[in-house]
């Protein structure tokens, strides 16, 4: 059974991955220590999203992530089913948990903090465990637009307004650690992510794209590509079955995701009490203040001058 898939190139393919149109976003902003690269060699027809995880420094948390860059932007992929990454399966390509992700708004920097406001991510976590494709071969990974989780500041936002497809301002790639559930170093080779229609004889037109979707390790004809090689296509794990997380880490999921998705602006990133590092550490806890105040008294006590005889 064949899927045939008419792509529009967005990164790579057709055209040359170029480092300058991607910026690192890292938990650096808020006083982490993981860093992400994307870096490209001649002939720029791959690229490579590599890096350090590090979730030491912010207690569990941690993210590393590349975007492109300019606010100034748009793509309108109105009338594509979905998005297509291309993954080349070798040395360069490890089996840990990514995200996608797109922005349809931007919003100014905040004038008292100088960081970016918060505005609504959708976002699709994959990883290609599941994968029996052999080394340096490709992967295509399908993501229909309606497998795409709206987020706001960290949290699901159900009633969020479906993706707006003719205006995308912003794509997004990147590692977290699921709060704990991974970390170190990271390498992903990208050889395209492109906006694709798929064609597929046995699907009635009125199905969405999560129907076909469902259908793993199908070969897919990529009509649109440089090259008309066969390559495996696949459907990532949905967003929310994590392999990383337990159903009782979920807060910890979604505090983790605050921690990049809007409170990185806001500067609200909470520990499991609820309360921000800094509030964290200022608070004293009550056993501490009943040690403090037993042992005034005990001094106060010891020093009165009628106990001293």
């Amino acid at each position: 059974m064949k899927l045939s898939a008419e792509s529009l190139p967005i990164f790579g393919g057709k055209l040359a991955w170029n480092s300058s149109d991607w910026t690192s976003s890292d938990d650096r902003v808020r006083g982490g220590r993981s860093i992400s690269h994307l870096g490209t060699s001649p002939p720029y027809d791959v690229a490579r999203f590599y890096g350090n995880l590090d979730i030491k420094t912010l207690g569990g948390a941690g993210f590393a992530s590349q975007r492109t860059v300019g606010e100034d932007q748009t793509w309108n992929l109105e009338g594509y089913d979905g998005i297509q990454i291309e993954v080349v399966n070798n040395a360069d390509t490890d089996d840990k948990k990514y995200t996608f992700n797109i922005k349809n708004q931007l919003l100014p920097r905040d004038p008292d903090t100088g960081r970016e406001q918060s505005t609504i991510s959708y976002e699709f976590d994959f990883d290609f465990t599941d994968s029996s494709v052999g080394r340096n071969q490709t992967i295509a990974l399908f993501i229909p637009w309606n497998e795409f989780r709206a987020t706001y500041r960290g949290r699901e936002d159900r009633n969020a307004p479906k993706i707006d497809l003719k205006n995308i301002k912003r794509f997004g790639i990147m590692i977290r650690s699921f709060f704990g559930g991974q970390e170190g170093d990271f390498s992903l080779l990208l050889k395209s992510i492109a906006a694709v229609k798929v064609k597929h004889e046995d699907r009635p037109s009125t199905n969405s794209g999560s129907d076909y979707a469902q259908e793993r390790s199908q070969v897919v004809e990529i009509s649109g590509s440089d090259s008309k090689e066969q390559v495996e296509i696949l459907t990532a794990q949905p967003a929310g079955d994590s392999k990383c997380m337990s159903p009782p880490d979920r807060d910890l999921e979604k505090q983790e995701e605050a921690l990049y998705c809007g409170d990185v602006s806001s500067g609200d990133k909470k520990t499991p009490g609820g309360q921000t590092p800094s509030a964290a550490r200022a608070t004293p806890s009550t056993y501490k203040i009943l040690y403090v105040v037993g042992a005034m008294m005990l001094a106060l006590w010891v020093l009165h001058p009628g106990n001293c005889k």
